[in-house]
């Protein structure tokens, strides 16, 4: 485009100028108007009169409001807060956050309630619904209080102490948040102690005054009169309590209560008194029914059969009740008086009466000390009802004792031990109790047996165990066959494989099947403490552990593993030495190896007619242990710490490795002519050449694979074999008579329990019963 000429531009200029002018003036006009407006309003507020502070009556009028700003500030924007919603812990910081958001909000406190009802959850949230449907929560100081009452901390809490015994275990950090946590703890509560003491001095006083204490007299002196000084007293005819001059109807100044015991130890020291001059003893007291007790210790004797002699044919026991509890009763003459245990007493709630405790010496030579009397307690004895008296002992035989004192009161009365049984008369009716035959034990449940233990109604328990009197060995013919016992052709064939029968000496030849120990994942070492052992095992786990040592299946271990030892009998009575490895087993992986069952094997032997069973020696201890497993299997005794080379007992992949092996070297003649359950191996024929070629092919699998047996619990060429608690033979199975005969001394049920025990017991031989079911409904 062309530029623009000078004349152009020149009017331009002009033009703005004048443009700019006339702005100039209005804002000149605009200037003044506002001046005078500003110059009215100062004129009116100067006009006004001044407010009066003298008359407090009149109210002070509102400022003018100032002017209004010609460039006025942008408002500040307030930050959006969010209070954290509350679930029940930290009581006392939510409430802190809750209070600075209200005040930071301006919330009054008639709003704050409804408020905090967002802010609820969890447990606080059933709480706060259910204070505010009950109208609990009347105000926002309510809510703070019940809040603090229910989640706060406890009041027996003394964080003053807690402060004040405060050390530093951590780091700096930890100590100091644990220390300003209790701070504000302490100063949360410096208000309330505040309060609590503020009212004291106003507090009327609760306690009676103090007043001085009447003036008592010190306890007298107990003494203890020997045989000497009694003698002393009554040559010079001294009272015996005081020092004054004894005559009849003395009483003495100071009443005092002496007990006078004999003094055994200087009675050596005086001759005997003359018995001439002594006057007769005097008469047996009568039944005693008063509620003050005889306590005559001089009068009072003790059999030796009362004390701890168990019911025999010398003795007349009967079977009797109090107050329905039924109580085993003596009927002894030696006895002075009647006895009750005190255990008894206290289980049946009888009424005892303290006594002075007196000594009373047994016929044994014990003594016993009374420990108190039962004036009353209604005893019922057959047809004979009546209410005695009994002196509490601790006696260890029957659990009453009717002495001489009850036989008194009868009259005449016979007794006839052989039977045994007494007669007499009792308000004119002849009675006669016949004694109880020895019962038989009965089995006490564990149940019952907490509940006597609980009751204080078992005197003593004991753990009784049988032992061998001497350990069981193998016999010294358990590794040699005799011709006398064997088919000729049998023998032939054992003798060619008698290194089979030898005991094993060193650790088995590796397997493909060498058991492995795999632990879950996330689990340590296990360490059992060990178990106490009686003195006769003690030696035998040294003995054993020592065998195993010479053998090479154990060795000395540094493994963090460790589990305790246990001995189990076996059939033939000797011990298994066994290793509680629960705790390993809970952390072990698991084997799915099948196991074949009791029935499928047994289906197999149809139509064989010969049998020879095999049962290997130490079985487990036949198969490796893994190299990098041995530590995990470490055991530890009184001898030391150990681990095993070879496949232990009580191992929960144990049974399916062993089974592993077995079927894996017998798999071509299994079930064709062989069975195999673990270590009982069972070889069965239709006839006897043909066993002796399968007999043959067994045995030269076990000397292949080096695997042992044990002759003594080994049978060949029979025509009857128990196998797998089963009776075989050609005839077929049959139930074995021993686990028969189990089941026929089995006691009559007599509960449902009992009823349904019984059936479980017999359930597994139904098959051998007709109409099992009808039978066990009848």
């Amino acid at each position: 485009m062309p530029p623009k000429s000078t004349q152009a531009i020149e009017e331009a200029i002009l033009a703005l100028s004048e443009r700019l002018s006339e702005l100039h003036a209005s804002m000149e006009v605009r200037h003044d108007s506002l001046a005078a407006v500003v110059a009215g309003i100062q004129q009116q507020l100067n006009t006004m009169p001044s407010p009066s502070f003298s008359s407090p009556s009149l109210p002070l009028p509102n400022p003018p409001p100032p002017p209004p700003l010609l460039h006025s500030p942008t408002p500040l924007k307030l930050p959006k807060l969010h209070l954290p919603p509350f679930d029940g812990s930290n009581p006392l910081d939510w409430l802190f956050q809750a209070e600075q958001f209200f005040a930071f909000y301006q919330v009054p406190p008639e709003q704050r309630l409804d408020m905090v009802s967002f802010y609820m959850q969890g447990d606080a949230l059933g709480w706060f619904k259910w204070m505010f449907t009950n109208r609990q929560l009347s105000s926002w100081d309510a809510f703070v209080r019940a809040l603090e009452l229910r989640f706060g901390p406890s009041t027996y809490d003394n964080h003053q102490a807690t402060l004040f015994k405060l050390c530093q275990r951590g780091t700096v950090t930890e100590f100091q948040a644990d220390f300003e946590r209790l701070c504000n703890c302490v100063l949360a509560e410096a208000k309330c102690n505040d309060i609590r003491r503020s009212p004291a001095p106003f507090r009327p006083a609760a306690a009676p005054p103090l007043l001085p204490a009447p003036p008592s007299q010190p306890p007298l002196p107990v003494r203890r009169l020997s045989a000497a000084k009694l003698q002393s007293r009554r040559a010079q005819g001294l009272c015996f309590n005081c020092d004054e001059k004894f005559a009849p109807g003395h009483k003495c100044k100071s009443n005092q209560f002496l007990l006078l015991l004999a003094d055994d130890s200087e009675a050596a020291d005086f001759p005997p008194l003359p018995t001439d001059h002594l006057p007769p003893p005097p008469p047996a007291p009568p039944l005693f029914l008063s509620s003050e007790p005889a306590a005559d210790s001089l009068h009072f004797q003790l059999s030796d059969a009362a004390f701890s002699g168990p019911p025999s044919s010398r003795t007349l026991c009967l079977r009797g009740n109090i107050f329905g509890h039924g109580v085993t009763i003596l009927i002894d003459s030696g006895s002075s008086h009647n006895i009750l245990q005190p255990r008894l007493a206290a289980f049946l709630c009888l009424t005892i009466t303290p006594t002075s405790p007196f000594p009373v010496i047994v016929g044994n030579g014990a003594s016993i000390t009374c420990a108190g009397f039962c004036p009353v307690v209604p005893l019922q004895v057959q047809s004979y009802k009546a209410s005695l008296p009994f002196y509490l002992f601790p006696i260890h035989g029957a659990d009453v004792v009717l002495g001489a004192h009850w036989l008194s009161s009868l009259g005449p009365f016979l007794s006839d031990y052989s039977i045994p049984s007494m007669q007499f008369y009792h308000n004119g009716v002849l009675v006669t109790l016949a004694g109880s035959p020895s019962a038989t034990p009965d089995y006490a449940s564990f149940h019952q047996l907490q509940r006597l233990v609980t009751t204080k109604s078992i005197h003593s328990s004991f753990l009784l165990s049988v032992h061998s009197s001497s350990d069981a060995s193998p016999s010294p013919d358990d590794t040699i066959l005799s011709a006398q016992s064997f088919h000729p052709d049998l023998y032939v064939l054992l003798t060619k494989f008698q290194h089979i029968f030898l005991i094993p000496h060193g650790l088995p030849p590796p397997r493909p099947q060498d058991h492995h120990i795999h632990i879950l994942p996330h689990n340590g070492p296990v360490n059992v403490k060990p178990y106490r052992y009686p003195q006769s095992q003690k030696l035998l786990i040294t003995k054993l552990i020592s065998d195993m040592l010479r053998e090479g299946i154990i060795r000395p271990s540094t493994s963090p593993y460790s589990s305790p030892v246990l001995l189990i009998r076996k059939k033939d009575g000797s011990w298994r030495f066994c290793v509680d490895y629960r705790a390993l087993n809970a952390i072990t992986v698991r084997h799915r190896f099948p196991i074949p069952t009791v029935d499928e094997l047994l289906d197999e032997l149809h139509g064989a007619s010969v049998f020879s069973k095999l049962d290997l020696r130490a079985g487990y201890h036949q198969i490796r242990l893994a190299p990098e497993d041995t530590h995990k299997t470490a055991f530890r005794t009184v001898d030391g710490h150990f681990e095993f080379l070879v496949m232990p007992f009580g191992l929960s992949n144990a049974p399916s490795t062993f089974q592993a092996v077995m079927n894996g070297i017998f798999r071509p003649f299994l079930r064709s002519f062989v069975l195999v359950f673990f270590d009982d191996i069972l070889v069965y024929s239709k006839d006897w050449r043909s066993h002796l070629l399968h007999l043959k092919q067994v045995l030269q699998v076990l000397s292949t694979h080096s695997l042992f047996a044990k002759l003594s619990k080994c049978l060949f060429g029979v025509r009857s074999v128990e196998y797998l608690g089963h009776i075989i033979s050609m005839d077929g199975l049959h139930a074995d008579p021993s686990k028969l005969q189990v089941i026929t001394d089995w006691p009559i049920p007599t509960s449902l329990t009992a009823h349904r025990g019984f059936l479980g017991l017999t359930g597994y031989y139904r098959r051998f019963v007709k109409h099992y079911a009808t039978i066990s409904v009848n």
